[in-house]
């Protein structure tokens, strides 16, 4: 059949019922951005967490642990380096694969990630939402919200089609989001994404949480992306690359 019809399909209006709730983003829209630029593991780690159990609840997922799993630094020094949740689904052969959220700090490198690893054999991208923050001697930067969707195989080597359906889309709120910032953001978002070129896609995006209206363009980004890829895993429930 063809699966990419699946994907091109915007009729089928079940696969709302998988976007993000309002609900879902409010800790970030109804911040204010010096909020969002002190507060950030408040304000934006706790939207991420409210998307991961968004997740769990949607695909049925089951927790793998006790429910953290603590990460110690592998030089044997005493402490905690950061914590690691693992969600599964209950049967094999459903859309996800698993879901993984991850907070570290590694020296004065803190991170929070959340990964959503589609099935293997399916059409849908990994979903990728993350905050990074460094401040050393040399470099203080500002905390910054990352988002993608992973392909599984080279981009370079998708066809048309498949471009269309699965990453195109993002076009919109991609270029919304980075129109709407200030050019000094902009610009520091956008080397950002160079830098970052050779992992992710072109569609990474990245909000700096020190950015003029950083908070309604963090909430716009995170409900732009996380429904589209939730829209995507219902269009293609089911389908498989033939």
């Amino acid at each position: 059949g063809d699966t990419l019809g699946w994907l091109r399909s915007g009729a089928t209006p079940v696969w709302r019922r998988m976007c993000m709730p309002a609900a879902a983003t409010d800790p970030c829209a109804d911040a204010g951005d010096e909020d969002l630029a002190v507060n950030v593991d408040a304000v934006l780690g706790a939207t991420i967490e409210g998307i991961a159990n968004h997740v769990v609840s949607t695909f049925q997922l089951v927790e793998c642990g006790a429910p953290f799993l603590m990460l110690r630094p592998s030089s044997g020094e005493s402490g905690g380096q950061g914590e690691l949740r693992l969600w599964q689904p209950v049967a094999a052969g459903g859309p996800l694969e698993k879901l993984v959220l991850l907070r570290y700090s590694s020296g004065d490198w803190t991170r929070l990630w959340m990964a959503a690893f589609a099935a293997g054999d399916s059409l849908v991208p990994h979903l990728l939402l993350g905050i990074g923050h460094v401040q050393t001697a040399a470099a203080d930067e500002p905390p910054a919200l990352h988002l993608d969707l992973l392909s599984k195989v080279s981009l370079a080597a998708s066809t048309p089609a498949y471009l269309d359906a699965a990453y195109v889309p993002l076009s919109a709120c991609h270029d919304d989001v980075l129109g709407r910032m200030h050019p000094d953001a902009r610009t520091a978002a956008e080397e950002k994404t160079a830098q970052a070129a050779a992992a992710f896609s072109p569609w990474m995006l990245c909000v700096p949480a020190d950015a003029p209206h950083a908070a309604s363009l963090a909430g716009s980004a995170l409900k732009g992306y996380v429904s589209h890829w939730l829209g995507l895993q219902m269009r293609l429930r089911g389908a498989r690359p033939s």
